[in-house]
């Protein structure tokens, strides 16, 4: 199975993308966020642990969840914050 790495792709590429550095690889999902406009990017997990497969399942729940509004950083910052409430594209309205 050949892996594509690459760590500048644009943020609308059609997949997660593979970073490596001289220790590890990386999954990573970059997205334009819907509620700000900016780039950002969520780690899948490492390879081999997270194989191609299960990076790609990752890869598209993420981007559903974006397509329906939510940005998946800024979920997380606030369910560290201690609130429960995801931020979609209203949130900035």
């Amino acid at each position: 199975m050949e892996l594509f790495i690459c760590p500048h792709l644009p943020s609308d590429w059609p997949g997660p993308s593979l970073v490596a550095s001289a220790k590890s690889r990386t999954w990573i999902y970059r997205y334009r966020s819907p509620i700000d406009q900016k780039v950002r990017q969520v780690r899948i997990g490492r390879w081999p642990a997270v194989s191609e497969r299960g990076a790609c399942d990752q890869w598209q729940q993420l981007a559903d969840d974006r397509q329906k509004g939510s940005d998946p950083v800024l979920a997380e910052k606030l369910k560290r914050a201690g609130s429960a409430a995801a931020p979609s594209a209203e949130y900035l309205a």
